[in-house]
C-alpha cells in the first residue's frame, strides 16, 4: 500500500503509523511541507520517502519534506521495540531537531537503509539509547546523507554497517563507538568541524574491544576539535591510501589525544597506508596552527604498521610520532614504520 501523507499542522505520528499498518507499506511525504513525529516505530519492510536531496538551506527553502519533533518527544524515529522496525527504508527527507534534546533516529534498528537524508540540529543523528532501545544500530547502510549540528554524536555505535559518501559536520563527535561496535566500513564522504572531540572516537574496553573498522574511498577528515581518530582498546583498524586528515586539534589543547591525526592506546593491528596528513592554520579566527603530531601512542600497541604514509609537514611539533604518558617505542611490540615520508624506518 502506497499512501501520500499531508501534514496536519499538529502531531502527524498516528497518521503515518496508520499508513504503515501493514508490513511493506510506503508512506510518501510532500516536499516543502513540515511534519511533526514523535517516537514513530515503522513496521518491518516499510518505506518512508520524500523527493529531493540533502541541502544546506534552512529554516526555509528545503527541497525535501521536513520532519520536526512532536511535543515532548525524545526521538523522532524510535527503534526500541525489538518485534518491529526491521528492514526499514527512509529516503529523501529532512529531520530537523530544532536544537532540542531529541535524537533523530534511535539505536535498536536492524537492516535500516538511509538514503539522501538531511539530519540537523538534533542531540544524536543516528543511534544511541532512547526509551529503552539498544545503543547500537545493526546492519545499517547510509548512503549520501548529511548529518549536521548534532550536539552529542552524529552517528553512534553502528555494527556491521556501511557509510557511503556521507557528510558529518559540526557535531560534538562525528562517529562514536561503544565497546563491541564492530565491523564497519567508511567509504568516502567528509567529516569536519567536530565541536568537542574527534571525528572518530572508537572507545572499547579491555574485555570488549572495538574491532574491524576500515576507512577508504576518498574519506576526508578536517578540523576536528581534538584528534581526527581516537582508538582505545581497538583491534584490526585499517586506513586505506585515499584517506586525508587535515588540521585536527583546532581546540588548541596539548594533552594526550588532543592534537594528533591518529591516537592509539592499547590497540593492535592498526595499519595506515598512504594517509595524507596536513597541518595548517584553522580558519575559525582562533589562529591555532595544528596538529602537534601525526601519530600519538599510549599503552601497549602491538602490530601497529605505518607504511607509505605521507606525513611530511603534517604536524607542528618537533616529532611526527609522540609516545604519551611515559610510553617508549620499546613498549610497542612489532611496532614498525616502513617507507613513510619524513620518518626513519624501524622495526621492533
Amino acid at each position: 500500500m502506497h499512501t501520500i501523507i499531508h501534514p496536519s499542522g499538529e502531531d502527524d505520528t498516528q497518521a503515518v503509523a496508520c499508513a504503515l499498518a501493514h508490513e511493506g507499506s510506503v508512506a510518501e511525504l510532500v516536499s516543502g511541507c513540515t511534519y511533526a513525529f514523535g517516537h514513530l516505530c515503522p513496521p518491518h519492510g516499510s518505506t518512508i520517502m520524500g523527493f529531493g536531496s540533502t541541502n544546506y538551506t534552512e529554516p526555509k527553502g528545503y527541497n525535501t519534506p521536513r520532519i520536526v519533533p512532536a511535543p515532548g518527544a525524545t526521538a523522532v524515529f524510535d527503534f526500541s521495540d525489538p518485534e518491529r522496525c526491521r528492514g526499514v527504508t527512509m529516503m529523501g527527507f529532512t529531520i530537523d531537531g530544532l536544537a532540542t534534546e531529541c535524537t533523530a533516529i534511535s539505536g535498536g534498528s536492524e537492516h535500516l537503509f538511509l538514503d539522501r537524508l538531511y539530519i540537523v540540529n538534533c542531540l544524536d543523528g543516528v543511534g544511541g539509547s532512547v526509551a529503552g532501545s539498544s545503543s547500537y544500530s545493526c546492519v545499517m547502510i547510509a548512503r549520501h546523507c548529511k548529518i549536521m549540528r548534532c550536539s552529542r554524536h552524529g552517528i553512534s555505535s553502528p555494527v556491521d554497517s556501511e557509510f557511503d559518501g556521507c557528510i558529518v559536520a559540526d557535531c560534538g563527535t562525528s562517529y562514536y563507538a561503544l565497546p563491541g561496535a564492530n565491523h564497519n566500513r567508511i567509504r568516502g564522504g567528509r567529516c569536519e568541524w567536530s565541536k568537542t572531540g574527534e571525528h572518530f572516537r572508537l572507545a572499547g574496553d579491555s574485555k570488549t574491544p572495538v574491532r574491524d573498522w576500515t576507512f577508504g574511498g576518498s574519506l576526508q577528515m578536517d578540523r576536528a576539535a581534538t584528534c581526527s581518530v581516537f582508538l582505545r582498546h581497538c583491534h584490526h583498524i585499517q586506513f586505506g591510501g585515499d584517506v586525508a586528515s587535515e588540521r585536527p586539534g583546532r581546540a588548541g589543547m596539548t594533552g594526550p589525544a588532543q592534537s594528533a591525526h591518529i591516537y592509539a592506546e592499547d590497540s593492535s593491528v592498526v595499519t595506515a597506508t598512504g594517509v595524507l596528513m596536513w597541518a595548517g592554520a584553522n580558519d575559525d579566527g582562533s589562529g591555532v596552527f595544528s596538529p602537534q603530531y601525526a601519530y600519538e601512542f599510549a599503552g601497549v600497541n602491538p602490530d601497529v604498521i605505518l607504511s607509505g604514509g605521507c606525513v611530511h609537514g603534517g604536524y607542528t611539533g618537533p616529532h611526527a610520532i609522540h609516545y604519551a604518558n611515559g610510553c617508549t617505542p620499546a613498549a610497542m611490540p612489532r611496532h614498525r614504520i616502513t617507507g613513510v615520508g619524513g620518518l626513519a624506518d624501524f622495526h621492533h
